[in-house]
């Protein structure tokens, strides 16, 4: 029987539950296949116990250290994040609604070639997972070196806005939960891949109506793919002192597709702002 060549990062999945270290072994096989299933017909797919509990002890530690230099922001936007509406919109469309949210955030370029997070981003078996799952023949890690990884903190009373993503898909590993609250809430089908907007499902989810709004599952370590451009979802505030932490995944078909710079500016702050008018002018 041939060896399998496992990375030391390995260590930190729960590889007996999800042995994707070994893709081609049938019970792997048939396990993407439920997965991918799970995904096709929900619109998600939930991983607990992806992490072990030292990967998820190892990898909140890294993202509880880099805090100090985060980025925090505040800003009031609606849930297409614009902080005023177009003019001509109803009085009674959501783009007129709008919440104040708070949130800290750890960029790609600051997980050096050092940290655990980038090291299990940059597994292979990582990247087969999602494209398996979505049913995706190639999948790219992001060539974007702010977006590709980042950290998005909550901390007591901080939430996010419920949003659709530019991305088809979205990847996020919980690596702290919160002591209560900071749910991860959705509402399926609120758009079409065409961008086409359901407003009275939308309207449904800003109300938390229990018909529309579902809920996630989610502890430390969990691991979960979510087609976030076609189903509304957002996290409901965060109660207590322990701050929510969650990675964040990208993946693209485009194997060098960057994001707009002033969504990483905005974003990640003038830190990168600096990085990138320093380039600018050195060209």
């Amino acid at each position: 029987m041939a060896t399998i060549d496992v990375p030391e990062i390995a260590q930190l999945v729960n590889l007996e539950q999800f042995p994707i270290h070994d893709p081609q072994a049938p019970h792997t096989q048939a396990l993407y296949q439920v997965w991918s299933a799970e995904f096709q017909r929900t619109g998600a797919c939930n991983l607990r116990g992806f992490l072990t509990e030292q990967g998820v002890s190892l990898l909140a530690s890294e993202a509880n250290a880099l805090q100090r230099v985060a980025y925090r922001r505040t800003w009031t936007v609606n849930f297409l994040f614009q902080d005023t509406p177009e003019a001509s919109l109803p009085a009674n469309h959501p783009a007129r609604r709008f919440w104040t949210m708070t949130s800290s955030h750890l960029a790609g370029d600051q997980f050096d070639e050092k940290s655990l997070l980038r090291e299990l981003y940059e597994w292979d078996a990582i990247t087969e997972l999602v494209a398996r799952i979505q049913g995706k023949a190639n999948l790219f890690r992001f060539a974007d070196e702010f977006q590709a990884i980042n950290v998005i903190g909550l901390g007591e009373g901080q939430r996010t806005v419920c949003h659709h993503d530019d991305n088809e898909c979205t990847v996020t590993l919980l690596l702290q939960a919160p002591e209560s609250g900071g749910e991860f809430i959705y509402g399926e089908n609120t758009r079409t891949q065409a961008g086409e907007l359901d407003l009275n499902a939308i309207h449904g989810v800003m109300d938390s109506d229990p018909a529309i709004v579902k809920t996630l599952p989610r502890t430390a370590g969990t691991l979960t793919l979510f087609r976030g451009g076609c189903s509304m979802h957002g996290v409901t505030p965060v109660v207590g002192k322990r701050q929510r932490l969650s990675a964040v995944f990208t993946y693209d078909a485009d194997p060098h597709r960057i994001g707009p710079a002033e969504t990483n500016i905005a974003v990640y702050g003038p830190r990168v702002k600096n990085i990138l008018e320093q380039r600018a002018a050195n060209r």
